[in-house]
């Protein structure tokens, strides 16, 4: 039978797999192919330099990168295999099982948008050479755009046309990498505003901090469900530092209408009295620096929860160093140099990790397990140490460009431009420090707006010890709903009670911790020359060595700086895979150690606690015997 007859009859009711498999031929799906006879050519002829035809018309995608079926995407050119017979076979199924998912990447992510599809194609050819999915690529473009970005910011006009650009190119890397779902972060900015044009602010900051906590815990819902376990780039990363700065933006709001109402009861109480003369209402300096007497103008707004250096990873910095870097047109210290450059490099280098990712397969080896303890140990070590490069990556391209452009200085410091601290973090023998130096721009919103904030006791007149545990908890809802996270973080917080025993039983001279840059910038405002040690963030930092007098300090160091470590990377062990089959493998790979360690320490320094409570009652009778 010819072959134009058979075209010509009617589709059968039962289908062989020929049939099946015609559909998915290379004629059929418009690939690469050989010259055939339709094209006059003999078969069984050799022609040399003879290529095959390309595709008829531009391809299109039928997934998103994520294997998603692009809903009514046509999967060839005739949009199914047979059009005369309804469609109910295993693509008709995949996509009635993908349903809900397909409406929320639809609706919230824009994965059907043209806008996105069309950045896919354009980063698709940048991202497949270098083995990296989409979201990473788009991230690594983002990243050097905002370094030309800072370097040029200073350079701007000072006011508006630092506000229009920073709306301006927020705006296209919100585009970039979230394509429609941009609408939901436009959304919670807007709502902020108009709630604190009602005067939410005055007597109810906390009731916002609650509903911006709902509102931005939706979309962390919604990825979770349609992409459990998988570490992405996408809209949740700039809401989480989006709600910090509205967070603190109502709280800095709240503190300068307290600090009017104040003011005027006082001045109406003492008539005779300057401002100078009014008592200040804040427990804290941070809370005196940044607090904002009135609302500003919405393109100031706009512009402060834009800002695209630190759009996606932070630090949320605060609204007043916003307005102040707009606002400065004096020039900038010279000694920022001296600290992005470091920044830089580091960051540049550990871009690396995003190339040669870490990967959890070791866990679903059983021949693995076998392995000695010390070996599953290390490994798993190893492991967590290269998940944190692509955090110090992130953060420490994100310091560089926040100190090129002089966001965050506050005259003193670059306190508020700083996001991690590697050198100090990875030589910190207390969980304090190390706790302080991992994501500072976090640990400085949770101190000051949720810590500080708290109830204080009534024995101490200070923040009440339960204010602890709340700030790990809430730090754990604000990552989201995985177990993981609150095993994390549990663990966390029970570190940070043995740091607090430790410290009480044996005290050392450890001085306050610098804030980040203070030291440099002094030593400019002094005419001292810079050095090639200013080239290290704090070469004088490294306080934590600086008590070594002896053999024995030496020691006693070293095991604190041993025991630190390997307690927080148990705590990574379990914060890295992020599922809860793949942790339960993570902490039996590793037999659970930490889970008996940590409560047996503070059972130990417990107990050590009383004895020295109970001798020194003792000697406190004898003496008071021998008096």
């Amino acid at each position: 039978m010819s072959k134009q007859k058979e075209v010509r009859r009617a589709p059968r009711q039962n289908y062989s797999a020929s049939q099946y498999e015609s559909s998915f031929n290379p004629h059929h799906l418009q690939n690469w192919r050989k010259p055939n006879e339709e094209e006059g050519i003999r078969p069984g002829t050799v022609y040399k330099n003879v290529r095959p035809t390309g595709p008829d018309g531009k391809p299109d995608f039928v997934a998103d990168d994520r294997g998603y079926l692009i809903k009514g995407r046509p999967r060839n050119i005739r949009q199914q295999s047979f059009p005369d017979t309804p469609e109910t076979g295993t693509i008709q199924l995949i996509l009635f099982l993908q349903q809900s998912e397909m409406e929320y990447l639809d609706y919230l992510l824009g994965t059907n948008d043209p806008l996105t599809t069309q950045i896919n194609y354009l980063v698709q050819p940048i991202a497949e050479p270098l083995g990296l999915s989409l979201d990473i690529a788009k991230s690594i473009i983002t990243f050097f755009a905002t370094l030309v970005y800072a370097v040029l910011y200073p350079c701007l006009k000072a006011g508006g046309m630092r506000n229009l650009s920073s709306i301006f190119f927020g705006t296209l890397v919100l585009i970039l990498n979230f394509g429609r779902s941009t609408i939901y972060f436009f959304g919670m900015c807007i709502m902020t505003y108009f709630l604190c044009q009602l005067g939410i602010y005055k007597r109810h900051p906390v009731l916002f901090f609650a509903i911006a906590m709902i509102i931005y815990e939706i979309p962390v819902l919604y990825v979770m469900k349609t992409a459990y376990g998988v570490w992405q780039v996408d809209i949740t990363m700039a809401l989480m530092i989006l709600v910090q700065k509205l967070i603190s933006f109502t709280y800095n709001l709240h503190d300068g209408y307290r600090n009017h109402q104040h003011s005027k009861q006082y001045l109406s109480e003492h008539p005779n009295a300057s401002e100078k003369d009014i008592p200040s209402v804040f427990p804290s300096s941070h809370q005196r620096r940044m607090k904002l007497e009135k609302i500003p103008s919405f393109s100031r707004f706009m512009g402060y929860c834009l800002f695209p250096i630190n759009i996606l990873y932070g630090p949320a910095c605060e609204y007043t160093l916003y307005n102040d870097s707009i606002s400065r047109t004096k020039p900038l210290p010279k000694s920022r140099f001296y600290l992005a450059i470091p920044n830089l490099v580091f960051g540049l280098i550990f871009a690396l990790t995003f190339i040669f990712p870490p990967s959890l397969a070791y866990l679903d080896d059983p021949e693995m397990f076998k392995l000695p303890f010390y070996r599953r140990i290390f490994i798993c070590w190893f492991n967590t140490h290269r998940t944190r490069l692509k955090y110090y990556c992130a953060w420490s391209l994100t310091n560089a460009a926040m100190l090129f452009s002089g966001m965050g200085f506050d005259g003193k410091s670059w306190e508020f431009s700083c996001c991690v601290q590697v050198l100090r973090l990875e030589s910190s023998i207390r969980p304090r420090d190390f706790i302080a130096m991992w994501n500072c721009g976090t640990q400085r919103f949770l101190k000051y707006y949720v810590y500080i904030r708290g109830p204080t006791s009534k024995k101490t007149a200070q923040v009440h010890p339960i204010m602890q545990f709340v700030t790990f908890i809430l730090s754990a809802v604000w990552h989201g709903f995985y177990i993981a996270y609150y095993i994390n973080f549990g663990i966390l917080y029970l570190i940070n009670v043995i740091d607090r025993l430790y410290q009480s039983l044996y005290t050392w001279d450890v001085p306050r911790i610098p804030l980040y840059g203070q030291a440099v910038v002094e030593r400019e405002n002094k005419g001292i020359a810079p050095t090639w040690r200013d080239f290290f963030p704090e070469p004088d930092g490294t306080y934590s060595f600086q008590r070594i007098k002896s053999f024995k300090d030496l020691v006693v160091t070293f095991l604190e700086f041993m025991v630190n470590q390997a307690l927080f990377d148990f705590c990574a062990s379990c914060f890295v895979p992020t599922r809860f089959d793949k942790v339960k493998k993570q902490l039996k790979f590793i037999n659970y150690w930490g889970l008996f360690v940590v409560p047996g320490m503070i059972i130990c320094l417990l107990i050590i606690k009383q004895i020295k409570k109970r001798t020194a009652r003792k000697e406190k009778k004898q003496a008071t015997k021998a008096q």
